[in-house]
């Protein structure tokens, strides 16, 4: 069950509308239609909301939402496949999209699907290139049929399984709303372009985001590093309570901030010695890194 069919069961089996259910969490109407009808999934404040509210944990809101989505959750599929030898670097170039899914799976072949509930004939309107070099894969997602920009960000999200024993690093560009990375541990994975909401689950290593749009970033757990890189943004960090880090902010224009379940707080302990890092870059920043109670 997906997040959007999860909270219309928890919704109805409390006989609540969806006007009810909104005044309870603080938000709008309309707000609980676009996540029920997939418009959309709530940020990581609202579903704490929700959580506390209706007395179900996070990790129970978003365990389905933690799966790459397979083909009878849309109507329309389109797949690629390519077969890989050796351990190898993936190069990876999707442009205004909705939603990028990153999964490594066992095997020997890199798979990319197209995936839409409104887009018929995907292979008419979008051409998937898989390249092999000396030195890397090269995954490239273009436009070619009639199909509108607006469309494509709105209606089309592309889900690529990485073969994990057979990959070093990941480079991805991208355009899109949601960006989800699941089960790529250690491997280092480096994201530049323009996204708002990440999810991050069961991964462990280095994750860099070069964005510089404000950002919602959620761990499941965190475990390694992540580079926070931006200019005159304010993103913010998701991650568990019983997390240990340092931190290392490297331009005196940028600031940390803290919370616990969304209310600012000083009394977060900061881990000199501990192997997980978080990093700030970039100029006149900010990151707001909050600890969360599953």
């Amino acid at each position: 069950m997906k997040f959007s069919e999860k909270l219309k069961q928890i919704r109805k089996e409390l006989h609540l509308s969806q006007e009810q259910f909104a005044e309870k969490i603080g938000v709008s109407r309309q707000a609980i239609t676009k996540w029920e009808t997939e418009g959309g999934i709530a940020d990581i404040d609202n579903i704490i909301k929700i959580s506390k509210e209706f007395d179900i944990s996070i990790d129970e809101l978003l365990k389905e939402e933690k799966d790459i989505n397979n083909k009878k959750d849309f109507l329309y599929v389109s797949e690629t496949k390519y077969d890989i030898e050796n351990i190898i670097d993936y190069d990876i170039n999707i442009n205004e999209v909705s939603e990028v899914i990153l999964k490594g799976v066992s095997g020997e072949k890199i798979i990319v699907k197209l995936a839409s509930n409104k887009v018929k004939d995907l292979e008419k309107h979008f051409k998937v290139k898989i390249d092999e070099n000396k030195r890397s894969i090269d995954v490239d997602i273009k436009k070619i049929g009639e199909i509108t920009k607006s469309e494509t960000k709105d209606e089309l999200s592309v889900l690529i399984y990485i073969p994990y024993e057979l990959c070093n690093k990941i480079e991805l560009y991208t355009i899109c709303d949601i960006l989800k990375i699941q089960n790529m541990e250690n491997k280092g994975i480096e994201a530049d372009g323009k996204f708002y909401d990440i999810f991050v689950y069961d991964y462990c290593g280095h994750l860099e985001l070069n964005c510089s749009n404000d950002m919602n970033i959620t761990y499941n757990e965190f475990k390694g590093r992540i580079d926070v890189n931006q200019i005159k943004a304010t993103s913010k960090l998701n991650i568990p309570v019983n997390s240990t880090f340092s931190i290392n902010k490297k331009v005196k224009s940028n600031n940390i901030f803290f919370n616990i379940d969304n209310k600012p707080t000083e009394d977060i302990e900061i881990s000199e010695q501990s192997e997980n890092l978080i990093e700030l870059s970039g100029i006149g920043s900010e990151l707001v890194i909050n600890k969360y109670n599953k």
